[in-house]
């Protein structure tokens, strides 16, 4: 039977779920109203508008693809769908210390890896401080930092705000650096391999500023949808409720952004599952090449965040007999 021969057929099965996210939207909506948003609610109408399409879009997909062999395939569309969402709408540098990430990306697109502190001219370098009134003042002192764009100070004074509150976000990127304070160097450099390959798009293609932050995010966003495409591809069992972990609404804010902490959601996500994948594994099914990369994951996640590492110690949960060597593990 042809595709389009089934679509009647599965919105009447999923009539039920559509009813209950547009009425979800609407509610929604409703309750965002302020005297804010009526002095641009044409943006804000829209917002929502292309929400509900691409959440009908979602929940269709879902019902054409709802057998445990493809619901990879559905956890990659809704995360794309809903995540490329946020990270055009989000404001510039919304997330809990987006600023910093991005600096830190902004250094490794350099193809610096392990970024390191510089003296600027004179030995000065710009100090960034909060005034009482929230506003961010910089100063110069006699210090020390890492190296970065120019367009580094377009984010910084353009902090929490909206495309549409800015004029400067149609400014092309500067090839002039500049030192700033902070860049995160304690991190992994591959939790911003993602962004950085974006970052590096928008200089090679002499993009606008703004394209930085989003192409950033949209890439950081890609990457975690492909680990948790594989995390639910390799697990044999709990599929839906990783699913449904890995698209919380918080989960795909953090993986729309270039924070590494999408991608400590991600390789968390994938290092359960496949640990539920071992767990469930034929007996005398495993080699040492399941326990090192089981062992490789934890440690990528445990660079990234330090108390992760003890995720490693999961692997002693699993059954011996689903070992081979029985003695492997000790």
């Amino acid at each position: 039977m042809k595709m389009s021969e089934n679509i009647p057929e599965i919105f009447l099965k999923s009539k039920n779920y559509l009813i209950i996210y547009l009425i979800f939207i609407a509610v929604t909506c409703a309750s965002t109203l302020s005297a804010r948003n009526f002095a641009n609610p044409q943006f804000v109408m829209a917002s929502f508008i292309i929400v509900a399409i691409l959440g009908i879009f979602c929940i269709i997909y879902y019902f054409m693809h709802d057998s445990e062999n493809e619901l990879y395939k559905v956890a990659f569309v809704i995360i794309l769908c809903f995540g490329i969402m946020s990270a055009l709408i989000v404001p510039i540098a919304d997330v809990s210390d987006e600023l910093e990430h991005l600096t830190r990306a902004e250094i490794t697109s350099q193809g610096v890896i392990f970024p390191h502190w510089e003296d600027g001219p004179n030995n000065l370098t710009r100090l960034y401080n909060h005034t009482s009134e929230g506003k961010i003042s910089q100063e110069l002192n006699t210090d020390v930092g890492f190296r970065t764009s120019q367009s580094h100070m377009f984010f910084l004074d353009n902090l929490e705000k909206t495309v549409f509150e800015t004029p400067d976000d149609t400014d092309k990127i500067s090839n002039s650096t500049m030192l700033d304070g902070s860049a995160f160097e304690q991190n992994p450099f591959y939790g911003y391999l993602p962004q950085a390959v974006g970052i590096f798009l928008a200089k090679l293609f002499d993009m606008n500023v703004i394209w930085m932050l989003w192409l950033g995010r949209i890439f950081n966003l890609v990457f975690y949808a492909f680990l948790i495409s594989l995390a639910i591809k390799i697990s044999p069992v709990l599929k839906v409720q990783l699913l449904t972990v890995a698209c919380i609404p918080l989960s795909i804010y953090q993986a729309a952004s270039v924070s590494i902490d999408s991608m400590m959601i991600g390789l968390g996500i994938l290092t359960i599952a496949y640990f539920i994948y071992l767990y469930k594994a034929e007996e005398e099914s495993l080699g040492a090449k399941h326990v090192a990369l089981f062992c490789g994951l934890s440690l990528l996640l445990g660079l990234c965040k330090l108390p992760y590492l003890a995720f490693v110690f999961l692997i002693l949960l699993v059954p011996q007999g689903n070992f081979k060597d029985k003695n492997i593990l000790r």
